[in-house]
């Protein structure tokens, strides 16, 4: 049963939805967060195919007919994500006794609104190891989530986009990572986005690190080369200049690592990938927060606005027999790929 004893669901709602999680989060930069008063994703992908060019043709003939893009509406539910914590008799007696005793330390005084942010953390990391996984995989997998066994999601990344070294890999005895990028870039990115480039690689910090080191990428900086021998590594910066020079987009290391029920501690972004990306502000992808039945009802009780309803709501409920107090943080909320060509993944190291 819902309760007003601790918080209102209007307060409870927004400390949640201010909450951020520094180093944390970080795809969300690259799948930002929309909200939809609706229980669906929808959104209109069109082929970024480049274009055929148009044709010469004699006089008095007639021109040739062009094509539109394909266009296709995608829709699907957003399935919800929501936990809670209990606060138990032994816990509420002494809270009480402290507090009449003038002896409430913060912590215990906090107790609820530090429940709301654990259990808002533990919601977030679930949603940035699933934008993990639809930016290596363009897939959402539910295999340790409940009652979903090995579903599904699948936004369908090209085969192409996926891409390895021709030779050594980026650890290896004579990697050609400079080599490697440009021709990734050049033959299968830009043919599949109207000839744009990615903007920049999301990866690992072993994977910059192991490029400081390498021969070639070190050789396109002249004043390493002393007496024909190469300084034995670069600093950060200079892979970043060497990769602008060579219009390469600049890599990011995201290194963030999640406890997944069924899986352990993993990483977000597997340690030998490079993911390339156009910028955020090409859309080509979000978080979308739905409306959940708890926001439907605050909002028909007059705890909610209506138009607050989407995104995640935090509520207080009593339970009797024994006598507990709930916190319950709840959303409907997917990470959604609306152009999987946007997006290209690198084996690099294994």
């Amino acid at each position: 049963m819902l309760t007003l004893d601790l918080l209102s669901p209007a307060e409870l709602t927004g400390f949640v939805r201010e909450l951020t999680f520094p180093n944390a989060n970080a795809l969300e930069t690259y799948l930002p967060r929309r909200e939809r008063a609706s229980i669906e994703y929808a959104f209109i992908r069109s082929d970024r195919q480049r274009r055929k060019a148009a044709q010469y043709r004699p006089f008095d003939v007639e021109s040739p007919i062009g094509d539109r893009p394909g266009i296709a509406r995608v829709s699907g539910r957003i399935p919800p994500i929501s936990k809670k914590m209990v606060l138990g008799e032994e816990e509420q007696l002494l809270r009480d006794a402290l507090q009449r005793e003038n002896l409430l330390t913060p912590e215990i005084e906090d107790m609820i609104w530090n429940d709301a942010r654990n259990l808002t953390s533990d919601i977030q990391d679930r949603l940035e190891f699933a934008r993990g996984q639809v930016l290596t995989t363009g897939k959402v997998t539910f295999t340790n989530d409940l009652g979903f066994e090995t579903a599904q999601i699948d936004y369908g990344i090209p085969g192409s986009n996926f891409v390895s070294p021709a030779g050594d890999d980026w650890d290896g005895a004579n990697p050609v990572p400079i080599t490697d990028m440009r021709t990734w870039i050049t033959d299968v990115y830009m043919p599949a986005n109207s000839n744009r480039r990615p903007v920049v690689g999301l990866t690992s910090t072993k994977v910059i690190t192991d490029l400081t080191l390498s021969d070639e990428v070190k050789s396109f900086i002249p004043a390493t080369n002393i007496s024909g021998q190469f300084l034995p590594i670069l600093t950060p910066a200079q892979l970043t200049a060497v990769l602008g020079a060579q219009n390469l987009p600049p890599l990011v290391a995201v290194d963030e690592v999640v406890n997944i029920p069924g899986v352990g501690e993993t990483r977000v972004i597997p340690e030998g990938l490079v993911v390339f990306l156009p910028a955020p502000a090409e859309q080509f992808g979000e978080t979308t927060y739905g409306q959940t039945v708890e926001a439907l009802n605050l909002a028909r009780s007059g705890y909610l606005r209506a138009d607050s309803a989407p995104g995640l709501v935090g509520e207080n409920m009593i339970t009797f027999d024994p006598q507990h107090y709930w916190t319950k943080i709840v959303g409907l909320a997917l990470p959604v790929l609306k152009d999987p060509n946007a997006v290209m993944v690198a084996t690099v190291e294994s």
